[in-house]
């Protein structure tokens, strides 16, 4: 069993983006303690998506409490959060490797996404793509960070 840890500011502030990006809190927490098991991410990221700092940092990033909100307002940040978590979903599953229930739940994200979004011609700006082409960014400058970490580590 792990030992919860409370997060730093900075982990909080990097923990709320990515939840905000519209990944499961059992997988952002990935971005902070890339070593955790399947059971410890689950207690983790649920303890850390509760977690005064990151709430906090969440409703910056919505702009503002969600409960304090116009219902307009509301809608507005719920129809984006919501966009964010299908996209993420498409994005962190092959389509080869979709089944039954879950081939489902692709396809009707992706048919939704795809009335905001409509697809445009590889190389175009639209909100999805810059969130991804963000995300594989922000994922490859830490994998790199992550190798030289080992390769230092294994030269001393």
């Amino acid at each position: 069993m792990i030992h919860l840890v409370e997060p730093t500011d900075e982990e909080a502030e990097r923990f709320a983006e990515v939840v905000y990006g519209g990944t499961p809190a059992d997988v952002a927490i990935l971005s902070i303690y890339p070593d955790l098991d399947e059971d410890d991410r689950m207690v983790m990221g649920t303890a850390w998506l509760g977690h005064p700092e990151v709430q906090s940092q969440l409703s910056v990033l919505y702009g503002g409490d969600f409960e304090n909100m116009p219902v307009d307002e509301q809608a507005r940040v719920s129809l984006g959060k919501s966009n964010r978590e299908r996209a993420w979903f498409l994005f962190s599953h092959h389509y080869s490797e979709v089944f039954a229930a879950a081939e489902k739940k692709y396809e009707k994200a992706y048919s939704i996404l795809a009335k905001y979004y409509p697809p445009t011609k590889e190389g175009a700006n639209t909100p999805v793509e810059l969130f991804f082409r963000q995300f594989i960014k922000e994922q490859t400058e830490r994998d790199v960070l992550m190798d030289a970490d080992v390769d230092e580590e294994r030269q001393n």
